[in-house]
């Protein structure tokens, strides 16, 4: 290669290494953007823009270490066959805007060993929730904006069983998350002697993929549901069970010693009275396998980001109401004062 095409093609490889990746052009402009790698995984960090320039572009951390608190993390896990970063792209405005930070990790190949679910990293029992705690760390070294050790995790599907399973079962390590939103896709069994933990499940009463009654009305054809029938877990074989079943494992779980039902917008809601740990279940009629709460309005995401913020609050020691987060102490979001 003579040094004159050598001279013509640097700067076109400069440009291709530092070009935004496609999904940047839907980031909001009060968002900024980051990855973080770990042990031959990654994932995007994405959190409220410090200033104009900053927005809709790369984070700038460079000197911004002092300080303490953070903006909680909210850790979206994708579903079965990928969707990284891009289909929680638009829910990195909201969640900023709650005062809150999104991180976005990919799955081994498009999934996510969820002890039922699915595909390559089930196959190879791949340790995802260490890959997470990796990836978590190597955040909280990068940058005091954000809280990697208050961590709260919302999967849809393959990403809902593995959030929601990291949770069910007991352990001595530090729990993974503070607290679980799962979308479409839960733990099959909940340990007699799982610490308590918030939980939010949501589902669809139409979802023919992750059925909300489970696997035993004819639909064992389904794959999650021959991997439920099959599966071993410390329990032995845990056998096909819905999304209400694995509520009322949660509601024991959490010490709950009753249950309220409520109902508005097409969702029917039943809640733990007396629980250690908040224990929600809301059923949307007529909502499929879809992962609708990453749209701009959606209910389902109003949801899950109020409980988010929620549990976030408690968890700092604030007080959550109709006007957010009233803290004691601190100036910032969720009782934290913000870095010089």
């Amino acid at each position: 290669m003579t040094l004159a095409l050598v001279a013509l093609l640097l700067p076109i490889v400069a440009a291709v290494r530092h070009a935004p990746p496609p999904w940047a052009a839907k980031v909001p402009a009060g968002v900024c953007y980051h990855r973080v790698a770990a042990d031959g995984r990654e994932m995007m960090l994405f959190l409220a823009a410090e200033d104009a320039s900053e927005g809709a572009a790369p984070c700038r951390f460079g000197g911004r270490r002092r300080g303490g608190g953070g903006a909680p993390l909210v850790v979206a896990l994708h579903g079965f066959g990928g969707g990284y970063p891009d289909m929680f792209v638009p829910l990195s405005g909201a969640v900023a805007a709650r005062g809150l930070a999104l991180a976005v990790p990919r799955g081994l190949n498009g999934s996510w060993n969820g002890r039922y679910c699915c595909g390559v990293a089930l196959r190879e029992r791949v340790d995802d929730v260490g890959a997470l705690r990796a990836l978590l760390a190597a955040a909280r070294r990068l940058t005091r904006r954000v809280d990697a050790s208050l961590a709260f995790g919302v999967g849809f599907s393959n990403g809902g069983f593995l959030a929601s399973d990291a949770a069910a079962l007991p352990g001595r390590a530090p729990p993974l998350f503070k607290a679980v939103v799962s979308v479409a896709g839960h733990a099959l069994r909940v340990g007699l002697d799982a610490r308590p933990t918030p939980v939010l499940m949501v589902h669809g009463d139409g979802d023919a993929v992750v059925p909300l009654d489970g696997c035993c009305g004819g639909n064992e054809a389904l794959p999650i549901c021959a991997a439920a029938l099959e599966a071993a877990s410390p329990f032995g074989v845990v056998g096909c069970r819905g999304a209400r079943d694995v509520f009322r494992q949660w509601l024991r779980a959490n010490g709950c010693a009753g249950e309220v039902a409520t109902r508005a917008g097409g969702r029917a809601c039943v809640s733990g009275t007396g629980c250690a740990a908040n224990t929600t279940l809301c059923v949307a009629a007529g909502l499929g396998h879809f992962p609708e709460f990453v749209l701009p309005g959606a209910a389902a995401q109003a949801d899950a980001l109020t409980f988010v913020a929620r549990e976030a609050c408690r968890a700092r020691g604030g007080a959550f109401g109709d006007a957010g987060c009233a803290c004691a102490s601190g100036t910032g979001p969720f009782c934290w004062t913000p870095p010089d």
